[in-house]
């Protein structure tokens, strides 16, 4: 975090900002997907190819939005053999919304063009979101 802050890195899918608050809310994501499921946090930095939870789990953060739901948001170029946690800032408390492999994000129906500066996404809505026992068991995942 500090390391690609500090290099200068810039964010691939458009984001400016002062550096650090996409990288806090990033690590305070797996942070919660550790503790909320017990599997150790391997807290890697600068690993921007590596999934965040070996094996092939990456967590994905978002902070919740006022007007909108807050999808599972994945990018291409994504690895689709991962399988993504979707985890939500909802004012101070994070919730793990559940999860999906990448192949089934990165479908044409779930791609978003927001017709901006910024890359197109696919959104996962979270009612096709898989649930937590089928990722995870006993702090293990599966």
């Amino acid at each position: 975090m500090a390391g690609a802050v500090s290099r200068g890195y810039k964010n691939k899918a458009g984001l400016v900002s002062e550096g650090w608050d996409e990288h806090r809310l990033g690590a305070a994501g797996e942070l919660a997907f550790s503790v909320g499921t017990g599997v150790p946090w391997p807290m890697t930095v600068d690993t921007f190819s590596a999934p965040d939870f070996p094996p092939d789990v990456d967590i994905k953060t978002r902070q919740e939005q006022p007007r909108a739901p807050t999808e599972l948001m994945i990018r291409p170029g994504s690895n689709p053999d991962y399988r993504y946690v979707h985890v939500v800032l909802c004012d101070v408390e994070y919730q793990i919304r559940g999860w999906s492999w990448g192949y089934d994000v990165m479908q044409d129906e779930y791609l978003r063009d927001f017709k901006n500066e910024r890359p197109v996404v696919f959104l996962l809505p979270n009612r096709l979101l898989r649930p937590l026992d089928e990722l995870v068991r006993d702090g293990q995942i599966l």
